[in-house]
């Protein structure tokens, strides 16, 4: 960005914040206290997991529900390591967010899916496509949002969740909320461990085998508490997970070898602040502190540390210029305590965003929005982006939307590829990307039927894109360099039909994705992406009974060794049934999953479980 750009954005800042100062406080009950980067994403694509699917999924990671509900794939071996590829990038170019905190890791760039219990989170927002202007970093090919809605005055909830199921699973959970006009206050904490000690067919020998070495562990705790004081929330979150789990080996070193690799993870994400409200004016201001800590085979000299002290301030007008604005300033500032990384290495981060979105007809919605990063020793990252959406049809029961986007993103890359020793790269690019996007949805609602008709399209340029490879003096000496480029285009279809009348409900969801993701050295395409991938859902309800059927699809991959991996069909059932005692409830679940045994490989010649079984009861009172 040029420095008149880069002048300009700061003026815009400094004069919205001297706006905030004007007109009288407001009663907190006219506003809504939830994230709102959302209205301004204009032109993309973005989905939300509503919380019963959540309910239905509360003891299963982020991983197991997105594979479910999105066209996603994700990536993964046997519970251990799971990550996503949006629209055919790699794992580390998705942005996961908590409350605004990029989870993802600071020298892998990536964050494990199998690490996010959907039993601590009420909602997930899934966004397609570039989002650097709103999130920063990593945002190339999408971005999961994670979080826990604000209800005032609902009094007290709780809810105990125990389930067993196949290969030694057993998950424990306890939640518990309280609020009323002036208190917000929720606690869950959950244990769950896994033996997977499942049989499975080995490819290499070709016999019956058990895997061995793929115990898991997880405990997780989460408090967040709201404070109402008129025109002013108070609020601090804390959320702490140790994931402990054994590697699982591959299918060679299953049968031949003797694996007893052992990974430890402990995380600590908390955040303190306060929101203020002043009629169109809004202010929100928050620091935190975020620690990731790995240890690899309990060996306490190679530790993998990261210490980020964070703060974000927030400002938004609804009201300005027949508009709303949003303007944001995020800093981190990051030290490292890391085995293979020199001493007293410090980085500090300052990113400042300011989005604009107007109503300009009654049947056009327009947005913009301006982001910069600044990352000190480094280079600065320029990531605009505008959006449309254009309304065909809008009436009581019919809409007909039209939408485009187009936006320019990064990825800073990561400590791991800058200075690791030996072989760190200090002087890498950024890798860059443009999206392009195209997409229609038409929705009819009634009072018994409700249908939901999207599709999109996409183009997304990839430059810059950094390999490890040997270098030409030293094959076993490896460092990263900016050689890669790639072009993905596709498709994405979704279908809702949902009837209910009484005590009868029927929905019908389907999902298909189709990406082409070439690269442009090669011509080939990208390695785990599947060109076709779709699920779809079953749901039947009648009073207090329950059972759904998902199926989901993962066409033919390459892998790392250029093997093409088989496509495979997968298919899960769940029956349930509520008891309820007054106020109180039970509710009884019974699963088979992949019924039909399937023998597949999600990576290659790693085993995953054929069918396996699940019950739960959940109690709320």
């Amino acid at each position: 960005m040029q420095q008149k750009s880069k002048i300009a954005l700061l003026a815009v800042f400094a004069n919205i914040c001297a706006l905030s100062a004007q007109n009288d406080t407001i009663s907190l009950g006219e506003v809504t206290v939830i994230g709102n980067k959302e209205k301004f994403q204009i032109g993309s694509k973005v989905e939300k997991i509503d919380s019963a699917k959540l309910e239905k999924n509360s003891g299963c990671s982020l991983a197991e529900a997105l594979t479910k509900y999105v066209p996603i794939y994700v990536k993964q071996d046997a519970d251990g390591l799971s990550s996503i590829r949006f629209r055919g990038t790699s794992a580390n170019h998705t942005a996961v967010l908590y409350d605004g905190i990029n989870l993802n890791s600071l020298t892998l760039g990536q964050t494990n899916l199998s690490h996010v219990p959907m039993f601590l989170f009420d909602n997930v927002a899934v966004q397609y496509g570039g989002a650097s202007s709103f999130y920063g970093t990593d945002a190339i090919g999408g971005s999961i949002s994670v979080g826990n809605d604000i209800a005032w005055n609902k009094g007290l909830h709780a809810k105990v969740q125990q389930d067993f199921g196949s290969f030694g699973h057993c998950f424990t959970g306890l939640k518990f909320n309280f609020s009323n006009k002036i208190i917000d206050y929720k606690l869950a904490t959950y244990h769950s461990h896994t033996k997977n000690n499942f049989p499975f067919y080995n490819d290499i020998s070709a016999i019956r085998d058990t895997t061995k070495n793929a115990r898991n562990e997880k405990f997780g705790i989460l408090q967040e508490a709201n404070f109402n004081l008129k025109s002013v929330v108070l609020f601090a979150k804390i959320w702490y997970e140790h994931d402990a789990r054994e590697t699982q080996p591959d299918m060679y070193t299953n049968y031949y070898g003797d694996c007893r690799d052992y990974i430890s993870d402990k995380y600590l994400r908390t955040v303190i602040g306060a929101k203020f409200y002043r009629v169109q004016h809004k202010l929100s201001a928050n620091v935190g502190y975020v620690k990731n800590y790995e240890l690899y085979n309990h060996n306490h000299d190679e530790k993998i540390e990261t210490n980020t002290i964070l703060a974000n301030f927030e400002y938004q007008n609804n009201r300005l210029l027949k508009g709303e604005l949003l303007a944001n300033v995020n800093f981190l500032h990051i030290v490292p305590n890391m085995y293979a990384y020199d001493e007293n290495l410090k980085e500090n981060r300052c990113e400042i965003s300011v989005a604009y979105k107007n109503d300009i007809f009654r049947w056009l919605d327009v947005s913009a929005c301006l982001h910069e990063s600044f990352v000190s020793h480094y280079k600065s990252q320029f990531s605009p982006s505008i959006g449309t959406l254009f309304r065909v049809v809008s009436r009581e029961k019919i809409d007909w939307n039209i939408t485009a986007n187009v936006s320019r993103n990064y990825k800073i890359p990561t400590f791991n590829d800058r200075f690791w020793q030996p072989g760190g790269n200090p002087n890498l690019k950024n890798e860059t990307s443009m999206n392009y996007e195209v997409g229609s949805k038409i929705s009819y609602k009634s009072k018994i039927y409700t249908f939901q008709l999207n599709m999109n399209v996409y183009l997304l340029k990839m430059n810059n894109l950094i390999q490890w490879a040997p270098t030409d003096y030293d094959a076993y000496f490896w460092t990263p360099q900016n050689v890669e480029s790639a072009k993905n285009k596709g498709l994405e279809f979704g279908l809702l039909n949902c009837w209910k009348w009484r005590d009868f409900s029927v929905e019908l969801t389907a999902n298909y994705a189709y990406c082409n993701a070439q690269n442009k050295n090669t011509n080939c395409q990208l390695i785990y992406t599947p060109k076709h991938l779709a699920n779809a859902l079953f749901a039947f309800n009648y009073k207090l009974w329950r059972a759904d059927i998902c199926a989901t699809y993962t066409g033919e991959r390459i892998s790392e060794t250029n093997k093409i991996l088989d496509d495979y069909f997968l298919t899960d059932i769940t029956i349930g049934r509520k008891i309820r005692f007054g106020r109180n409830a039970i509710d009884l679940s019974a699963s088979v999953n992949n019924v039909f045994g399937v023998s597949y490989q999600n990576q290659e010649n790693y085993a995953m479980p054929e069918r396996n079984f699940r019950i739960g009861a959940k109690w709320k009172f």
